[in-house]
């Protein structure tokens, strides 16, 4: 089959036309190859999106000299008042026609984090628009402390998923390749 092409660009090149093959067959029962996990048809995930954010506080303290000519040169000096810690914390939101959602556990597979904090924010229950479908929605916020965090944050960082799709991708940031200067001007 071929199609032609368009462009409001008159210096773009134009090929007189592209080929494409369509076809047009049932997908058979048995195909795994997309990384979702099956769910009932009668309900559907409307919204569902986690949001995790890591702070890791120093305990540095910064303090302003007293002296009028400062010390070595500096007008301020850093203690630390404690060794660093960790938190992580976990925003989320899940919507599900025909059925409640279903909310991330708030026991992480890692024994290293202790659940600090919890709340829930249940919506209003709404109706799909054939008007007898139930659609329910929920929010959340779990809070994390660490017991004894990595000096590299990034060795706890984790990027989280959605509950219809497998758990076959790398999810730690560890892996994520750095780069200098997005951040700041300095060059």
């Amino acid at each position: 089959m071929s199609f032609p092409q368009f462009t409001s660009n008159p210096n773009a090149p134009i090929e007189p036309t592209v080929q494409a093959r369509i076809e047009v067959s049932e997908i058979p029962p048995d195909d795994n190859r997309a990384l979702y996990i099956e769910q009932p048809l009668d309900t559907i995930f409307t919204d569902y999106m986690v949001h995790n954010h890591y702070e890791n506080p120093n305990n540095i303290y910064m303090a302003g000299m007293t002296s009028p000519e400062g010390f070595n040169g500096h007008s301020v000096a850093f203690f630390q008042l404690a060794a660093p810690t960790l938190l992580w914390v976990a925003d989320w939101t899940a919507s599900r026609a025909g059925d409640p959602p279903i909310r991330p556990s708030e026991f992480p597979g890692d024994p290293n984090w202790v659940l600090l904090y919890k709340k829930y924010q249940p919506a209003q229950l709404a109706l799909m628009p054939d008007g007898e479908t139930p659609l329910y929605r929920i929010s959340g916020t779990y809070v994390y402390g660490h017991l004894n965090p990595s000096i590299d944050l990034s060795n706890e960082v984790t990027f989280p998923r959605a509950p219809w799709m497998r758990n076959d991708f790398p999810r730690k940031l560890e892996w994520l390749d750095t780069e200098s200067y997005l951040i700041d001007s300095t060059l």
